[in-house]
């Protein structure tokens, strides 16, 4: 963590100590962080460069020993990654979590409050602040997402009997083209059917 994602942490500590029934939204208590923030001088931010000094540390050490076993399994995947076959182009689009509704919308603000963030310094932000907000604060987002969970299986449905239809189709062309070279094999060749003719055979055939 940041030295201002502590500081972000201990001033939200505080005000639930000091008043434990207030609801705070969070859009706000952020704007007011990052105006604090700014007005500290550097003594006082010390303490929570210390915090992060130690965290990094400490986020080190587990990396190193969470990265050195994992690194073949992590080349093992990569490889299966490759080998995948590319995705249906016509499938439903994967429904959006809940956390990416809620970046989606509080980007921009993140954005304007610190103008020198890169994706990766906003995408921090935004976690940390989905970590720190209230229940009923994150509703809306979990509305949201189960709107578009309830979009993506509707479509999977209509993707899924199209694709039985395609499979269907396929097979009656196979099956008709079997036929057809059924009947060549005892037939003269002046008395061959074609495959349309044959493609009800098929169908026939296919039915129980």
């Amino acid at each position: 963590m940041t030295p201002y994602a502590y500081f972000v942490q201990a001033t939200r500590q505080e005000l639930k100590e000091k008043n434990p029934e207030e609801h705070v939204m969070f859009v706000d208590f952020s704007k007011q962080c990052a105006e604090k923030w700014k007005k500290m001088r550097l003594e006082e931010k010390q303490r929570f460069h210390e915090m992060a000094v130690k965290d990094k540390s400490r986020y080190e050490l587990e990396m190193q020993r969470y990265v050195q076993p994992h690194q073949s399994e992590l080349a093992r995947n990569k490889k299966r990654n490759r080998n995948k076959k590319q995705k249906d182009p016509n499938a439903p689009k994967r429904p959006v979590p809940v956390f990416i509704w809620f970046c989606e919308q509080e980007r921009n603000n993140v954005r304007t409050l610190h103008p020198k963030y890169n994706a990766a310094d906003i995408a921090k932000v935004l976690s940390r602040q989905w970590t720190l907000m209230e229940t009923e604060e994150k509703q809306k987002y979990r509305e949201m997402a189960e709107k578009d969970m309830a979009r993506f299986e509707k479509e999977m449905i209509e993707y899924k009997l199209k694709c039985n239809q395609q499979a269907n189709i396929t097979l009656d062309l196979h099956m008709a083209q079997h036929v057809q070279q059924m009947v060549a094999a005892a037939q003269p060749k002046d008395q061959v059917f074609p495959v349309q003719q044959t493609a009800a055979v098929a169908c026939e055939i296919r039915q129980p």
